[in-house]
């Protein structure tokens, strides 16, 4: 590195702001699908407490029921795990 220099200077701004907006523009794309994703598996929950796992697949939903209560606890923090025991009013 040549005297005077310093780690991290900036040298080319135009450079330097482009790479800003990139990132931002990636964070901003990244919230909104996670947003999507918490949407359909809120429909999803609705429908798995209604009816259970059985209504949730006439959606077309391909994966197990683990993997889909997995999904529920790691994004809904609304969801009310069961540990076996029926939903629904006793």
């Amino acid at each position: 590195m040549p005297d005077g220099w310093e780690e991290g200077a900036v040298h080319d701004y135009d450079l330097y702001f482009e790479n800003i907006r990139v990132e931002n523009e990636k964070v901003a794309e990244k919230a909104a699908k996670r947003e999507t994703k918490i949407k359909y598996l809120r429909s999803l929950y609705e429908l798995y407490v209604i009816g259970g796992y059985d209504e949730v697949l006439k959606t077309g939903y391909g994966k197990s029921k683990p993997n889909l209560v997995m999904q529920f606890a790691k994004h809904l923090p609304e969801f009310v795990p069961q540990n076996g025991k029926k939903r629904g009013l006793p």
